[in-house]
């Protein structure tokens, strides 16, 4: 899904206070028929209208990783349980209380542009270890 929102306090910190409003994007990532990341995508209107606004079915990870002239910032990777979602628009209806969860952010940076990318590994830590 996509929407523009209002930039939060938030959303000026990450992006140095140069949007009004942000588009948000998410997605879920499968495997095997299995969800296996929730992506969400906070994008500056400059990044819109200069880079991003007619990617159409284009991956955004395709147009960010294949242009060298996206800058990134240090990869930023949390957890948390199922209890203590930060996702507000997106349950995760199996989640046990308990169950621990990865999470990872990096800010792209090209001239006035910028895009955040979020994204939630849908597996346990359990799996997160067999994965590896």
């Amino acid at each position: 899904s996509e929407r523009w929102l209002t930039a939060s306090s938030g959303h000026n910190k990450v992006f140095d206070n140069q949007s009004h409003r942000v588009l948000c994007r998410e997605v879920l990532l499968y495997c095997d028929d299995v969800a296996t990341v929730y992506a969400q995508s906070w994008i500056t209107e400059a990044a819109y209208w200069d880079e991003v606004g007619e990617l159409g079915e284009t991956p955004l990870g395709e147009v960010l990783f294949s242009d060298e002239s996206w800058g990134r910032s240090e990869l930023e990777v949390s957890n948390f349980n199922g209890q203590n979602t930060p996702i507000s628009c997106f349950t995760l209806e199996n989640a046990q209380a308990s169950q621990s969860f990865y999470a990872r952010r990096r800010i792209f940076t090209k001239g006035q542009s910028q895009i955040m990318v979020c994204e939630v590994f849908l597996f346990g830590e359990k799996d997160a270890i067999k994965c590896t």
